[in-house]
């Protein structure tokens, strides 16, 4: 190793008894950066995999994908009790699947460490340390939720047995746009077959 030469050693301007520690110290460097490495290892692996953020995103795709479909039978449904409707089918697109934010205990560690050498150099060295951790519910051990939100709607497409009727097709865009806070131009309402 280059570390060992006496060339290398010479220009760090070292005594004997520090030469002879180098060794010891360079082994327990390696030691201290694997037993990090491992520990940031285990963290990762005892955790759910989730997106970093301030709060936390856990997977849903099958309760996004309920959600989803129950919004659309109970959108078809209340459209179905509009009188001359007949029989309705809904299907909608959306802009962006709900979520769900979840509390997170976020602490950072600052370490500043300053060393004077004895040939008067100075060197500063700061070392900052993060972790997020879940916040858990006491006793069942699921994350507490902060926010939810509900899949934002970008677009509907109705087919109606009574969509012949303008007054009908009127009724139910006008249902669309108050119940899902969306403008006429992104619903669309066709006669079925």
């Amino acid at each position: 190793m280059e570390f060992f030469k006496p060339e290398f050693l010479a220009k760090l301007g070292l005594g004997e008894k520090e030469k002879r520690r180098l060794p010891l110290l360079l082994l327990l460097l390696a030691v201290g950066l694997l037993l990090m490495g491992l520990s940031s290892w285990s963290a990762r692996q005892d955790r759910t995999d989730v997106p970093y953020g301030g709060a936390e995103t856990l997977p849903q795709a099958d309760t996004e994908l309920d959600e989803e479909t129950a919004l659309e039978q109970k959108l078809a449904e209340i459209l179905g009790k509009i009188r001359g409707a007949g029989e309705v089918s809904v299907a909608l697109t959306f802009a962006e699947s709900g979520r769900t934010d979840y509390a997170v205990n976020a602490s950072t560690t600052i370490r500043t460490t300053e060393e004077n050498d004895q040939n008067g150099g100075f060197r500063s060295t700061t070392e900052q340390t993060s972790s997020d951790d879940l916040v858990l519910a006491e006793g069942n051990a699921s994350p507490v939720a902060v926010r939810q939100s509900s899949p934002e709607v970008q677009g509907v497409l109705v087919v109606a047995a009574g969509a012949d009727d303008p007054a009908v097709c009127r009724q139910m865009a006008e249902a669309l746009q108050n119940l899902l806070d969306i403008p006429a131009h992104k619903i669309v309402i066709c006669p079925a077959d």
